[in-house]
C-alpha cells in the first residue's frame, strides 16, 4: 500500500485496504505528499494516517506541490493533538516562488528562523515585496535583514529597499551602497541618512532640554525646602 500511495494509485490503495489487513505506514502519506497526489493524501488522512513527517512536508514544498502543503497545514491544525510541522528549507522554496497564500500557512507552523532568514535574503534579490512583508512578521536576526537590504540594492529592487531600510541602522545603510554613487536607490539612501541625522540631532537636543528642565525643577524644590526650614527655625526662636 505504501508503494501504491507513492505512485498515486488511489484505486489500488483502496483495493489493498479491503483485501489486506496490515494497512500502511507513514511512508504512504510521505510518498503521496512528496509526489503531489492530493487525492491519495486526503484518503489516507481519513482512513489511516493523520499527517506526514516534517521531512516529507519540506520535500513536498521543494517539489512545488503547494496545494498539498496548504491542505496538510490546514488539516494538521484541525487535529485534537496538534503538533506543528518543523519547517526548514521548504519555506525557502515557497518564498522564492512568491506564493503568499502557502507562505502564510507555513509561517503558522514551527519555522526555523535560520531558513526564514535565508528565504528573506533570496526574496529580496527577486524583489518579492509582499513575501518580504510576510517574512518580517517572524522574529529574525538583524544580520539577515541587513543582508537582504544589500541583496535588494545589488538587484536594484527599490520597493524592497523601502521596506527594509527602516529596519536597518545608518551604518548598515551606508554599508549597503558603497559602490552606487548615483541612481534612485543611492538618492533614497542619502535622503534617509540625512533625515536620520537631523532626527538624531534634534533628539539629542530635546534630551538635553528635558535634562535641564529636571535640574531646574529639582533646584527650585530644594530652594523652597530651605526657605521653609529657615522660616520654621525663626518661629521656634521666638
Amino acid at each position: 500500500m505504501d508503494g501504491a500511495a507513492e505512485r498515486g494509485r488511489l484505486d489500488l490503495v483502496k483495493w489493498l485496504s479491503v483485501v489486506r489487513n496490515e494497512g500502511c505506514t507513514i511512508a504512504a502519506m510521505d510518498g503521496a505528499a512528496k509526489n503531489g497526489h492530493l487525492k491519495v493524501v486526503k484518503w489516507l488522512y481519513n482512513h489511516y494516517v493523520g499527517r506526514c513527517s516534517s521531512e516529507a512536508f519540506n520535500v513536498t514544498a521543494i517539489n512545488g506541490h503547494f496545494e498539498v502543503v496548504k491542505w496538510l497545514c490546514r488539516h494538521n491544525r484541525a487535529q485534537t493533538h496538534y503538533e506543528p510541522y518543523v519547517v526548514t528549507y521548504g519555506v525557502q522554496a515557497v518564498a522564492s516562488a512568491g506564493d503568499t497564500n502557502t507562505l502564510r500557512a507555513l509561517l503558522k507552523e514551527n519555522c526555523s528562523w535560520y531558513y526564514v532568514g535565508k528565504a528573506l535574503e533570496q526574496a529580496a534579490s527577486k524583489g518579492l515585496t509582499e513575501i518580504i512583508k510576510l517574512l518580517l512578521t517572524v522574529k529574525l536576526r538583524q544580520a539577515n535583514v541587513s543582508c537582504a537590504l544589500r541583496n535588494a540594492v545589488e538587484a536594484k529592487k527599490i520597493e524592497v529597499v523601502k521596506v527594509l531600510v527602516d529596519l536597518c541602522s545608518s551604518s548598515e545603510i551606508r554599508a549597503a551602497y558603497p559602490n552606487i554613487p548615483t541612481g534612485k536607490i543611492a538618492d533614497f539612501f542619502r535622503k534617509t541618512i540625512e533625515r536620520r541625522d537631523v532626527e538624531e540631532k534634534w533628539g539629542y537636543l530635546r534630551t538635553q532640554h528635558r535634562t535641564l528642565d529636571r535640574m531646574k525643577a529639582t533646584r527650585d524644590v530644594t530652594r523652597n525646602q530651605d526657605k521653609t526650614v529657615s522660616f520654621c527655625g525663626l518661629l521656634r526662636s521666638w
